[in-house]
């Protein structure tokens, strides 16, 4: 949200492709993209309204990651590049400053995050994590204070760092009585008064095990399984306090049974997906000019925000699979 607009960024899937559109009034417009700033990048990662300014963190293989700001999507002006870098993981807002978190790829453990004040300034990389991380893929504020949850490969690194004064590691390797066995912490959400942790199921098969988790300030602990319905989604990258409940979205491969779920008190129950609530499903996607993707494509709900008081729902995954979806209805 920003601008009274609300704002969408896609992976194009090649150089130039990035785009970025505004929504408003029930009409889209192209505001970023192509001739209208970053000309070589491939994808908009990340959006973060700050200090009356939009920021995207764009991927470009060609030219590194970069950061650019505008107020109305008029004119852009870049404010961070970073050659040796692919994409601008996360972006966050705490304190007058703009944090941001930097990935180069599978290989590189450097792991950066940065902040931005109208000057730059080194908030921490792999000398200071003592660990080999990719990145931080996600960043929030919980009471006062700046969380990063991070990405591993090859290794059970998803861990969460408190980033605020000192950074210290507080949840991952069991430590306050956290996971022990993740390398992917996806979304960090500050919700009920507790700082919980959504990452994929590993190993990625079915089980009656819990992949979210919340922190009371003290100790973490697993939020309830999620239904049998999700015994063949593997990918959770969404996370939203919506209208006092919590609210998970999921995917996997193949393409078609993305949902959405929510939490009552001690139950699940979905809310999104199967043609639940009006939603989409496989005759929805039959419905459609196109097929929205072909039959052994991932595809998930890759994040949510709320726009004019409802729950809006972006897709990711794979080429043909972008598309934003509107819930009014009561929860």
């Amino acid at each position: 949200m920003h601008d009274g607009r609300l704002w969408v960024g896609v992976d194009g899937g090649r150089a130039g492709k990035a785009a970025l559109f505004a929504y408003k009034h029930g009409s889209w417009s192209q505001l970023g993209g192509g001739s209208s700033g970053w000309a070589h990048g491939q994808e908009v990662h990340t959006l973060c309204a700050h200090g009356g300014m939009l920021y995207a963190g764009v991927s470009s293989a060609k030219l590194g990651a970069q950061l650019w700001r505008t107020q109305s999507g008029d004119e852009w002006e870049r404010v961070g590049a970073w050659p040796d870098r692919f994409t601008v993981s996360a972006l966050c807002t705490h304190q007058d400053r703009l944090y941001v978190g930097l990935i180069g790829g599978k290989t590189d453990t450097e792991a950066n995050i940065v902040a931005y004040d109208g000057r730059w300034h080194d908030v921490g990389s792999e000398s200071t994590w003592g660990h080999r991380y990719i990145g931080a893929y996600d960043m929030c504020v919980h009471d006062g204070e700046l969380y990063a949850g991070f990405v591993a490969h090859g290794w059970f690194g998803g861990h969460v760092w408190r980033l605020s004064g000192e950074p210290e590691l507080v949840a991952g390797d069991g430590r306050r009585g956290s996971w022990r066995r993740n390398s992917t912490v996806l979304r960090l959400r500050s919700i009920g008064g507790k700082l919980v942790a959504i990452m994929n199921r590993e190993p990625q098969g079915p089980g009656n095990f819990s992949n979210i988790w919340a922190c009371d300030g003290e100790t973490w602990a697993p939020l309830l399984a999620l239904p049998t319905a999700c015994k063949q989604l593997y990918s959770f990258n969404a996370l939203v306090a919506y209208r006092g409940k919590l609210v998970v979205g999921a995917g996997g491969r193949p393409a078609g049974r993305a949902s959405v779920f929510c939490l009552d008190g001690k139950a699940w129950y979905q809310i999104g997906g199967k043609g639940i609530n009006d939603s989409w499903s496989p005759r929805v996607y039959r419905d459609q000019f196109a097929p929205l993707s072909n039959r052994w494509a991932a595809e998930y709900v890759y994040q949510f925000c709320e726009y004019e008081g409802d729950l809006i729902v972006g897709f990711g995954a794979s080429q043909g699979c972008a598309q934003i979806w509107r819930f009014s209805s009561e929860l």
